[in-house]
C-alpha cells in the first residue's frame, strides 16, 4: 500500500513536446513501459503523443471535455467517462469550451489487462486484490483512510497490491478506480 501525495507528482514534458504532464506513477521493465498514470492539462487543441504498442485510457476530470479525432473515428471524451484508444493511433484533441485536465493510464496490453471507472464511495470489497492485480485509486473528492497509518485526500493517489486493507471512505468520496492485472 502506498499513498502518493499530489505534491510528489513529477512534472515532465509531453512526448510530443507540446505540453506537460504530471506523472503519478510509472512501472517499467528495463526501458519498456509496463504502465503509467499521469495527469495532463490540455489548454489548446493539438495532436496527442503517439505511444507505439501501448493502449490508453483517459478520463476528463476538469472542464467540459475533449473531442478526439483520428483518421478512423471520433471519440467524445466527456467528464468522468473513461475512454479507451490505441496509443499508436494518430489523434487530434479539440477542447470543448475551454481547457481540461485529464487522468491518463498508458499501458502495455500484452502484459496488462486494465480497467478504469469513476466511483462514488469505496470499500474493502472493491479492492479485493489478487496477487497479480494492482489497484490505483485517484481521489477526486473526499478522503480515504487505508488502515491506521495511511490517509489520502483529494488529488492524491493510492496504490494497493496483494490484498485490500481496511478502507474507510468519507461520505463525499469520488475517485477514479484503476485495476491493473498481469497477463
Amino acid at each position: 500500500m502506498q499513498v502518493i501525495a499530489q505534491k510528489d507528482y513529477e512534472t515532465m514534458p509531453w512526448k510530443n513536446g507540446q505540453g506537460t504532464t504530471r506523472e503519478v506513477h510509472c512501472v517499467r521493465t528495463g526501458d519498456k513501459l509496463v504502465w503509467r498514470l499521469s495527469l495532463a492539462a490540455v489548454k489548446v487543441d493539438g495532436p496527442f503523443s503517439k505511444f507505439e504498442g501501448l493502449e490508453r485510457i483517459l478520463t476528463v476530470i476538469k472542464g467540459q471535455g475533449l473531442r478526439l479525432v483520428s483518421p478512423e473515428a471520433e471519440i467524445a471524451a466527456l467528464p468522468f467517462q473513461p475512454v479507451r484508444f490505441s496509443g499508436e493511433t494518430e489523434i487530434m484533441g479539440y477542447c470543448l469550451d475551454g481547457p481540461i485536465e485529464d487522468f491518463n493510464l498508458i499501458y502495455d496490453p500484452d502484459r496488462i489487462v486494465a480497467e478504469m471507472r469513476v466511483v462514488s464511495g469505496l470499500s474493502s470489497a472493491d479492492l479485493s486484490c489478487a496477487t497479480d492485480t494492482t489497484y490505483a485509486v485517484h481521489l477526486l473528492e473526499g478522503t480515504l483512510s487505508l488502515g491506521p497509518d495511511a490517509m489520502a485526500t483529494a488529488g492524491d493517489t493510492c496504490l494497493l497490491r496483494d490484498g485490500a486493507p481496511d478502507v474507510s471512505a468519507s461520505n463525499d468520496l469520488r475517485c477514479i478506480l484503476v485495476s491493473l492485472t498481469q497477463r
